[in-house]
């Protein structure tokens, strides 16, 4: 005995329908709903500027600098990507906090002596903090839109 399943008229159709509306409707809305927990978290986690006045430097400068945007370039009909990063502009000093960097101070005899300052991560900090965290508003966003979706589709026989 031989079975075969075939998917007919409003079926095929309601299929269809909900693959277009689920890309239209679904896929943004659950990429921005990661996006907004790390974002949330590496602003929460930007050191804020708190020592002698520096030229270039004011306090809040990096918190203020990060951003979270949709990428058109990076996203397509299956895949949405939102960027959450430091406008390099506004903070061109975030790679040095991120990552450490080396600098020269008056030694306690005059010549300048390299001084390593450690590295404050924020960015990759918050990644690892709240990854599942954005995996789970992901989830939950995307049953929101599934059901909103779900309850839209025409109705048939």
């Amino acid at each position: 005995m031989k079975v075969t399943s075939r998917i007919r008229g409003n079926a095929k159709r309601n299929l269809a329908l909900l693959s277009d509306q689920v890309r239209e409707k679904a896929l943004r809305s659950t990429a921005y709903a990661g996006a907004k927990v790390l974002y949330e978290e590496v602003r929460l986690r930007a050191p804020v500027y708190d020592g002698p006045p520096k030229r270039g430097v004011t306090p809040g400068q990096l918190k203020e600098a990060i951003y979270h945007a949709h990428s058109p370039e990076r996203s397509g009909p299956d895949r949405q990507v939102y960027a959450i990063s430091v406008n390099k502009k506004k903070a061109p000093h975030w790679y040095l906090i991120e990552y450490g960097h080396w600098t020269a101070t008056v030694g306690k005899y005059g010549p300048l002596q390299p001084m390593w300052v450690g590295p404050q991560s924020y960015l990759r900090a918050s990644s690892d903090a709240k990854a599942q965290a954005a995996v789970i508003a992901m989830r939950e966003r995307f049953k929101q839109r599934l059901g909103e979706i779900l309850v839209s589709l025409p109705k048939g026989k």
